[in-house]
This record gives structure tokens, sequence and C-alpha cells, in this order.
């Protein structure tokens, strides 16, 4: 899921981080508007430029090289598992991540098990059943610390989820409820935090990104 950009640089789509809505804008209105956005070498940047294309590989999988320039969005892990959540539910009755060939080819992909009526009662389950997300091997859920082991931070533009404002890039807001109003929230946030230690260790330790981590659940 890597993309080659205008610029030089390349963006990283880590599922469930908001890059195929970031992508379906493909920056063409000429500015972006992630403005707190913290790039390698702590510059800022201001302007999205344009995706060129399809991903580098066929079947999106492609893996960025360490010294390559990557702008990729870091999302709070408690929201990327509520929205992975119900994206998969969804999926699991229909939709383009059922039956797409691609997703398929990717090396063990694994569907998502229906384990619950709620995300609460999901969380509590795997939580039972480990202690590593990535154990599982469940592609919508995999930690972010997973996709980012082939980069080197310093070479990396982070961009906040929160900056995407979706409603001005994509004319519509996100279907799923404020984070807030989710039921058994705090419960949600301690099973996540311990199913994530890898997320919120490995990106408390970014020292450029701690106005972001430090506004995470």
């Amino acid at each position: 899921m890597l993309y080659k950009m205008t610029d030089g640089t390349f963006f990283y789509h880590v599922p469930k981080t908001g890059g195929r809505a970031y992508k379906a804008f493909n920056c063409d209105k000429g500015n972006g508007n992630a403005s707190s956005s913290l790039a390698a070498g702590d510059e800022k940047w201001d302007r999205c430029p344009h995706i060129l294309g399809s991903p580098l590989t066929e079947h999106h999988i492609a893996k960025p090289n360490k010294n390559q320039r990557i702008r990729v969005i870091i999302r709070d892990p408690v929201d990327r598992f509520l929205s992975a959540y119900y994206f998969t539910k969804r999926c699991s009755v229909g939709g383009p991540h059922k039956t797409s060939p691609i997703i398929r080819q990717i090396k063990k992909w694994r569907h998502c098990p229906n384990w619950g009526s709620s995300p609460f009662e999901m969380v509590t389950k795997i939580l039972n059943h480990t202690d590593d997300i990535d154990k599982l091997n469940f592609f919508h859920f995999n930690s972010q610390h997973k996709w980012h082991s082939d980069l080197k931070p310093k070479n990396v533009i982070y961009i906040d989820f929160k900056d995407l404002n979706f409603k001005e890039r994509l004319g519509k807001a996100p279907r799923r409820a404020p984070l807030q109003s989710e039921h058994n929230l705090s419960q949600i946030v301690d099973a996540v935090k311990i199913l994530y230690k890898k997320d919120y260790d490995y990106f408390q330790n970014i020292s450029r990104l701690k106005s972001i981590t430090d506004a995470w659940l």
C-alpha cells in the first residue's frame, strides 16, 4: 500500500488510518488541511501533493524502503480499533473487502471472525485469547507498529488522523458515531491499551509525536 507522490515522497497506507479517504480526495484541491502534521526534521507541511495513479505493486503489498521519505497517517489505537470493528462487521455481510482478489492474495490474510455483537464483547474475547493482537494476524486489526516496522522515523512525515477533515475533503463525515458516545468506552480503552501496547510504546518514544500521542485516550 505504497503510493508515489509528485513531490518525490511516498504515501504509505496503513489500514484503518484514513488512507483510502486520503487517497480518494487525491489532494487535488491544492491545499491539504493537516496543518499540525509533523515532518521529518521537524519541518511543517501545508500542501498535499498529488498522488500518482495506483499503488506501486499490483497486489498492494509493497513495503517502504527505509531511506525513502514517507508520509503516513497515525491514529489513536482506540479509535482505530473501533473503526476496524465496524468496518469488518459491515464487510462480513458483503462489501468490497469480502471478495476482493487483491485483499485475498495478501500473504497470511485472515478474515476476522464474528466475535461478539459489540466492540466491547469483541475486544474482551480477543484479550482473553491473546495479549498481542498481531499474533492473530487480522489484517485491519494488526498494530500500526507492525506496519511501521519498515519505516525509519527520521525519514517519516507523520500526519495526525485528527487533522484530516473528512467532511471538507470528501463532502461527508465518517459514518461512525463520535468516539465518546461508544458504550463501555473506558473498558474498551483499558483492553486496547493492552492489545496495542506496541503502538503506545513505539509512538510515545518518538519525541516529535508527543503532542499527538498525549491526546490519545
